[in-house]
């Protein structure tokens, strides 16, 4: 099944480290600062910015109807949660690296499944940022709450689009490292700040 090799590629890159230790042992602790939260939309932003609109723009040339319908951009959730903080709403990045391109659909699923997974993993974050007594004065966390209670049927149903439109196991796999990769270099970048348009 696709879903398996996608999420042992997945699990292997998690495995090298690949993570930001300092945010998330703040995340844990209950201890992250209002700084600390900017940061984590700000790269988030960029990470979405850069790969949403490719992915759409791949996805909505071919004629999957339930993919179509799937698709929910993340963009709004967090620019409405930056101007929640005192940040515009609308923010542009310099060109720090490259994302990954997708030219087909099984490339678009490769990079979904980071997408979207980080979904999941958001909710527990969610959690957590709920309890900091640092950002007990923020009412909302949009993009970290996302689908809320429905975030783990959409996961499944995810799974089962999978299996009917991936065409290309190996394309996929190499989409999904190559989204993970992306994802972690904006969550390690330290000189990633957001100008305003």
């Amino acid at each position: 099944m696709i879903y398996q090799k996608l999420a042992y590629t997945l699990n292997k890159c998690h495995q090298r480290g690949i993570s930001n230790q300092e945010t998330s042992e703040a995340i844990l602790y209950k201890n992250i600062n209002e700084d600390k939260y900017k940061q984590m939309l700000i790269s988030n932003l960029f990470v979405f910015i850069n790969l949403e609109d490719q992915i759409a723009n791949t996805l909505f040339q071919f004629s999957h109807t339930q993919l179509h319908d799937f698709y929910h951009s993340k963009i709004d959730w967090l620019c409405n949660d930056l101007k929640a903080v005192g940040m515009l709403s609308h923010l542009a990045f310099p060109s720090v690296f490259s994302p990954p391109q997708f030219r087909n659909i099984s490339e678009v699923l490769g990079g979904l499944f980071v997408l979207e997974g980080s979904m999941v993993g958001n909710r527990m974050i969610y959690n957590w940022l709920c309890q900091s007594p640092f950002l007990n004065h923020i009412e909302e966390f949009n993009f970290y709450k996302n689908y809320d209670k429905d975030v783990g049927r959409r996961w499944r149903y995810f799974h089962k689009l999978l299996e009917t439109y991936c065409e290309d196991e190996s394309a996929a796999i190499l989409a999904t490292e190559n989204t993970f990769n992306f994802f972690h270099q904006a969550m390690k970048c330290k000189n990633l700040v957001a100008a305003p348009f």
